[in-house]
């Protein structure tokens, strides 16, 4: 997940490449579309405008007030993995596994650059806090840092010996962290754009990273089942939490930095206290596995993505179902 200065929230998970990502502090709607995975949604203006992207290769763009479906945009050729929004709103980024990135204008939905760089599926993007910079996470085992001014690629980090999963920037932006199916998170330093960490405690693929609000901590999520959460000055694992029974393929701190929401195959939502890393509340309501999880901007509300075709936004102190969506069609109807 990742926060910007502006809200802007981004969850990504590998395995089954749904992500969330919300510029809202209020969600309540009800979208109805789709027979196909959902593999990311996207509130901004205001929360008077819904983005969605998923196997059907499509970008759609829905104007809430109305429940009508205002672009159905299709450039990609293969499914839509990932999706993240500029702190200014005013670009979205598509990942796909046709390995290309489409830079979208949301003002005349003309899809202005394609990047290419990749040479395997893009599985994460997350844009720089201040805008200039969109780092995308392939299964080429590469990151690239693309300068969104000239959209060329300033950096490709080649350390990770498998495909990288999820990449964030810190919020002060000074760091980049990436997890990778070797294991691994790197944590690079974004001005001389050298692994200063390697941080190695996870046995199986790293399949979600978050940042804390403070940038105090990483969570990171694994396919052994765990948790766990680094310090960001000792770079030592601080806490190992381990109350999920499957692969955690995401999770996002609140806002307010006091809960940490994982999500998991194993179809629950389990809600964290950040001081005593005990389990608050389950979520359960999903009939398959859970792949993506984020807070609305308030922390009143949580939304979920799971492989049932759903999209749940629960009510973050009760634990209660406040709203269902369906997920993708195949075409623009």
């Amino acid at each position: 997940m990742k926060p910007s200065k502006k809200g802007v929230i981004n969850m990504t998970s590998y395995k089954k490449g749904l992500s969330l990502v919300l510029l809202a502090t209020s969600l309540s709607i009800s979208v109805k579309s789709s027979t196909d995975l959902l593999h990311t949604a996207t509130f901004f203006n205001g929360n008077t405008t819904l983005a969605t992207a998923g196997y059907d290769k499509r970008l759609k763009i829905w104007g809430l007030s109305a429940r009508t479906l205002d672009q159905c945009l299709l450039e990609h050729t293969d499914s839509i993995v990932t999706l993240a929004v500029s702190p200014d709103e005013t670009k979205i980024a598509t990942g796909s596994l046709d390995t290309n990135i489409k830079i979208w204008n949301t003002s005349t939905w003309v899809a202005d650059q394609t990047l290419t760089d990749h040479t395997i599926t893009v599985s994460s993007l997350y844009f720089s806090p201040d805008g200039t910079k969109l780092a995308s996470g392939s299964g080429d085992t590469t990151v690239k840092i693309w300068n969104t001014s000239t959209w060329v690629a300033d950096q490709t980090l080649s350390d990770h010996a498998e495909p990288v999963t999820s990449v964030a920037f810190s919020h002060d932006g000074t760091l980049l962290a990436s997890g990778s199916k070797d294991n691994s998170i790197k944590i690079w330093n974004t001005t001389t754009w050298v692994a200063a960490q390697t941080l190695s405690s996870h046995s199986n693929d790293i399949l979600a990273i978050a940042f804390s609000p403070d940038d105090s901590m990483i969570a990171s999520g694994s396919a052994d089942n765990s948790i766990k959460i680094w310090n960001t000055t000792t770079w030592v694992v601080d806490q190992t939490l381990s109350s999920h029974a499957a692969n955690v393929t995401g999770l996002a701190f609140s806002n307010d930095g006091t809960i940490l929401a994982t999500c998991s195959d194993d179809k629950t939502i389990k809600l964290w206290d950040t001081t005593s890393w005990t389990v608050l509340r389950a979520l359960t309501g999903h009939n398959e596995a859970i792949d993506s999880v984020a807070f609305s901007l308030d922390d009143t509300l949580i939304v979920s993505g799971a492989e049932d075709d759903t999209i749940k936004i629960w009510e973050t102190t009760t634990g209660n179902i406040s709203k269902v969506l369906a997920g993708h069609r195949k075409n623009c109807n």
